[in-house]
């Protein structure tokens, strides 16, 4: 009887984890929570894809790295990139920053999404 019920617990929390991965990949998929942070800006990001760091223009300095960072989270938290890991910044005037990525294909896929 306690095994069913565990059981029955399982798969529902399963479902419902499921459930909320897709609604939070359709938002993204729908580019509603990407588009503002990168409109405007003048360079776009650049891949080196021999190993997989993307350098990405910031507009606002160190006090814009934070949005970029909310993007690349929600983005690993849905399963479309992997871990990345943050670089250096370009210059002392914090106009881009370093991210390295575990593959070219993560890279690739963040390169898009935040060049919106």
């Amino acid at each position: 009887m306690d095994e069913d019920r565990i059981a029955g617990a399982g798969k529902w929390i399963r479902g419902s984890v499921t459930e909320l991965t897709l609604r939070l990949g359709k938002v993204i998929d729908d580019a509603v929570l990407l588009h503002p942070a990168f409109e405007g800006k003048q360079g776009k990001p650049v891949i080196n894809l021999a190993d997989s760091i993307v350098t990405f223009p910031i507009a606002g300095g160190i006090f814009g790295v934070g949005h970029l960072a909310t993007i690349l989270k929600t983005l690993q938290s849905v399963g479309h990139i992997g871990p990345w890991h943050v670089g250096h910044w370009v210059d002392f005037t914090h106009t881009a920053i370093k991210i390295r990525f575990n593959s070219v294909v993560d890279a690739q896929v963040a390169t898009r999404e935040c060049a919106h």
